[in-house]
């Protein structure tokens, strides 16, 4: 009984002559009086009273609570859309993917050895081959950068016209099945062959347009279509039947 007493007393002149900024807790005083009394009937090894903090790490604590800042909000699947799109556009080259070295790379390399060779006095029988494999390498990386970039044209154009060229496709196939339901009945229509050979050329227009064009549709709305329109249309219709004639005949 004696021992709390004065223990009691120690803690309450330690609470009341110190800052509460002193002390590494938020409690007042009076909780802090009931868990020390609490630590006093149940000592453990465990248990220690509150120590004064110096005021070095005071003052470090608080500049942390002040720079402290919460974090910005955070636009949960931004950046999963960002990678699947970049991997996206890697799939859609159609270039194989070897651990052959590029034209671009091959072309650095071989204008080194040149350097190499033009520095070092080398005989002009091995400089003059280098600058031949340098010009060759040259006009290989220009076809390289041109058919990567037909490419890419290829599948943008492809993307940006594949929903209207679907429901084209749809609209010529369902005039297609009710044209030949019409012919195989009692009554075919007199203009039926002029109007299912147009109806095919149609269906091979949206089958094999240029990939490397823009697309122009095949249904237009009335005084919408200009001159200039239709003569893209018949020049795409005149390479699209050239197409479709060339994969029937390969395809016999």
């Amino acid at each position: 009984g004696e021992v709390c007493v004065r223990a009691r007393a120690l803690v309450d002149a330690a609470l009341f002559t110190a800052p509460p900024s002193v002390f590494r807790t938020s409690e007042t005083p009076r909780q802090l009086r009931a868990v020390t009394a609490r630590r006093i009937r149940s000592p453990s090894p465990h248990c220690t009273l509150l120590q004064p903090q110096s005021v070095s790490a005071r003052r470090i604590s608080e500049n942390k609570q002040k720079m402290a800042k919460p974090a910005p909000p955070s636009k949960k699947g931004d950046h999963h859309k960002r990678n699947a799109a970049h991997k996206k556009r890697r799939a859609a080259r159609d270039l194989p993917k070897t651990n052959k070295k590029t034209a671009k790379n091959r072309l650095r390399d071989a204008e080194r050895w040149l350097r190499r060779l033009e520095t070092n006095g080398a005989d002009p029988e091995q400089i003059t081959n280098a600058q031949k494999a340098v010009e060759e390498l040259s006009r290989e990386k220009a076809s390289d950068e041109v058919q990567r970039k037909r490419i890419d044209k290829e599948k943008r154009y492809a993307e940006r016209y594949r929903k209207v060229k679907f429901f084209e496709k749809r609209k010529v196939l369902r005039r297609l099945k009710r044209l030949r339901k019409e012919m195989a009945s009692d009554s075919p229509p007199h203009d039926g062959k002029e109007r299912l050979e147009a109806l095919e050329g149609d269906l091979a227009y949206v089958s094999f347009y240029p990939k490397d064009r823009k697309y122009v549709g095949l249904f237009t709305v009335r005084g919408a279509e200009d001159a200039r329109t239709a003569k893209r249309r018949a020049e795409a219709r005149k390479l699209a039947l050239a197409a479709a004639a060339a994969a029937a005949g390969a395809a016999s």
